[in-house]
C-alpha cells in the first residue's frame, strides 16, 4: 500500500529525529569510552572499590584487582606504557567525531553508518580472539562483546531509517515532479 504524501512528511520527520537521538547515544557511549581510557589507573581503582562495596567475587573481582595493580604500576614505573591507552582512547574520540557527519545530513554519510555497522561485526570476533589469547575473563569479554553487539543494533536501526527515508523523499520527489510538469503545449 503506497503512501500518501501528507503521511510521509511526518514520518520523515519522525525518523530524522530518532536518527539524532541514536547517534548521540551512540557517540555518548564512544566518547564516555575513550575518556576512561585516559584515566585506567584511576579508573579501574574505581572499579574495583565497587566492586567490592557491592561484593562482587570470582573471576570478575580477581581480574579487576590485576587490572587495578597492573595499572597504577605501570603508571608508576613505566608511564610510558599509558601512550598506548591514550591512543586508544583518542581514537575512541575520532570515531565519535565521525558520526558528527550522520547526525548533519544522513543521506551524504551513509556510508559513515555502514562502516560503523562493520566495525561493530568486526568488534566481536576480534575480542573473542584477543580476549582468550591474552587471557581476559569471560564476563569482561562479554561486557567487551556487547558493546560490539548493542552499537550494531543501535547503527541498524539508524541505516534502515535512513534508507526508508531516502526512498520516501524519492516518492515525493517524483509525485511532485509529476504535479508541477503538466506538458506544456505552445500555440
Amino acid at each position: 500500500m503506497a503512501m500518501e504524501r501528507y503521511q510521509m512528511q511526518p514520518l520523515i520527520s519522525k525518523n530524522d529525529n530518532n536518527i539524532v537521538l541514536f547517534l548521540r547515544v551512540f557517540i555518548a557511549v564512544l566518547v564516555i569510552s575513550g575518556l576512561c581510557y585516559f584515566s585506567l589507573p584511576f579508573l579501574s581503582k574505581k572499579i574495583l572499590g565497587l566492586s567490592n562495596s557491592i561484593g562482587v567475587r570470582g573471576e570478575f573481582y580477581s581480574f579487576a584487582s590485576k587490572l587495578s595493580q597492573a595499572a597504577t604500576y605501570n603508571s608508576s614505573h613505566y608511564p610510558f606504557m599509558g601512550y598506548s591507552t591514550d591512543l586508544l582512547g583518542f581514537a575512541h574520540l575520532m570515531f565519535a567525531l565521525l558520526f558528527v557527519g550522520p547526525i548533519l545530513d544522513p543521506d551524504k554519510n551513509e556510508y559513515v553508518v555502514r562502516f560503523g555497522l562493520i566495525v561493530c561485526l568486526l568488534l566481536v570476533p576480534t575480542v573473542l580472539v584477543a580476549g582468550w589469547v591474552r587471557e581476559i575473563p569471560m564476563i569482561w569479554i562479554i561486557i567487551n562483546c556487547f558493546f560490539g553487539i548493542f552499537g550494531f543494533l543501535l547503527l541498524y536501526k539508524v541505516f534502515k531509517m535512513i534508507k526508508a527515508n531516502q526512498k520516501m523523499r524519492k516518492e515525493l520527489e517524483a509525485k511532485s515532479q509529476k504535479t508541477i510538469n503538466p506538458e506544456i503545449r505552445v500555440a
